[in-house]
């Protein structure tokens, strides 16, 4: 599968519109610690077997954004990554398997994409729709929609601030060009950086006036 950019918006790729009939997947969440972290079950409820591309969605390992969260009635801004992606040539690592009446558990970490250094008491829930592909081949054939329960996290903001400080300096270490880095090379890695900054911006900003918003 072809990766346009690292850190540019999630391009929908529901190819065919949810159906008015119930969603098969049954999502629960739950806290799973005291700095964020949520653990998902979702169960195929459905007769069907699912297999769902998985990049920028709850089953991706990339710091995506998997679950709303707020304090205080407020939205908590999301400062993980976006991507914008191609959907061509995809192989079976592209997608996750969900077999009619199987559950499938992942773990995430809030704190990774959300500053919670307040700490305190936040709401989360998980809600999406998820892309997927006919059993016998990698072509997106379709869209189901999922939403969560809601739950009440506690978060010790002192521990939620280290993870949080640690995830940003990570990838800030990466738009650092190095002293010895000159002439052209220079030149071209600063541009396109500066490339990345405008894709991120402008594919953050469809993301959030966008019809999946």
């Amino acid at each position: 599968m072809k990766f346009f950019t690292l850190a540019a918006a999630l391009a929908s790729v529901a190819v065919a519109a949810p159906s008015a009939a119930p969603s098969p997947l049954d999502v629960k969440i739950e806290s799973a610690g005291n700095s964020g972290e949520v653990k998902a079950t979702i169960t195929n409820t459905g007769k069907d077997n699912l297999k769902i591309f998985k990049h920028g969605t709850i089953f991706d390992n990339a710091h995506t954004e998997k679950a709303s969260i707020a304090a205080n009635g407020s939205n908590v801004e999301f400062q993980g990554l976006r991507l914008r992606l191609s959907t061509e040539n995809l192989t079976d690592d592209d997608f996750q398997k969900i077999d009619a009446g199987q559950s499938v558990e992942v773990t995430f970490h809030l704190a990774e994409t959300h500053d919670l250094s307040a700490g305190g008491r936040y709401s989360v829930s998980a809600t999406g729709v998820l892309s997927y592909a006919d059993e016998a081949d990698n072509k997106l054939i379709g869209s189901v929609s999922y939403a969560s329960n809601a739950i009440e996290a506690e978060v010790d903001g002192a521990v939620a601030q280290a993870v949080h400080g640690a995830m940003q300096a990570r990838y800030e270490k990466r738009t650092h060009v190095q002293s010895d880095c000159t002439g052209d090379r220079r030149t071209g890695t600063v541009d396109a950086l500066r490339n990345c900054v405008s894709l991120s911006n402008a594919a953050a900003q469809a993301a959030r006036s966008g019809p999946a918003a």
